[in-house]
């Protein structure tokens, strides 16, 4: 009981797990031309990571997952390992990482830079699928 964390803490160890990641996996990017902004704050929350290059600016939010991890019909579903019959479905994720592409475009329009941002899901888990 006293070995491990409390659940929120837990919980923000792997989200930040995730987070260093994907920092890894895109820092070979920055050698060519690339730059990429990590934990941007936000009044709703905060981007995960920004990446700005030649090919556009792409609005990164990562999670790293327990489980089986696929995308049926729209929804992240998740099932343990441990216990495939058991798990969630979480059905806000791509509209989530949208809307914060969304936010970061309008912050970027009001600078005044009018340029399309893509919301990227960066999921670390076991996902067969790969690429949706």
């Amino acid at each position: 009981m006293f070995d491990s964390p409390p659940a929120h803490i837990e919980r923000w160890r792997t989200g930040s797990d995730g987070e260093k990641a994907t920092t890894r996996q895109l820092r070979p990017l920055l050698k060519q031309g690339w730059a990429l902004y990590n934990d941007i704050e936000t009044e709703h929350g905060n981007i995960d990571h920004v990446l700005v290059g030649p090919a556009g600016i792409f609005m990164l939010g990562s999670k790293r997952l327990a489980g089986e991890a696929r995308v049926e019909a729209g929804k992240l579903v998740v099932r343990w390992l441990e216990d495939p019959e058991d798990g969630y479905e979480n059905d806000s994720i791509a509209c989530r990482a949208r809307g914060a592409a969304a936010t970061l475009h309008a912050a970027l329009k009001s600078a005044g830079l009018d340029v399309w941002v893509q919301g990227v899901v960066v999921l670390w888990a076991n996902f067969d699928q790969r690429s949706i």
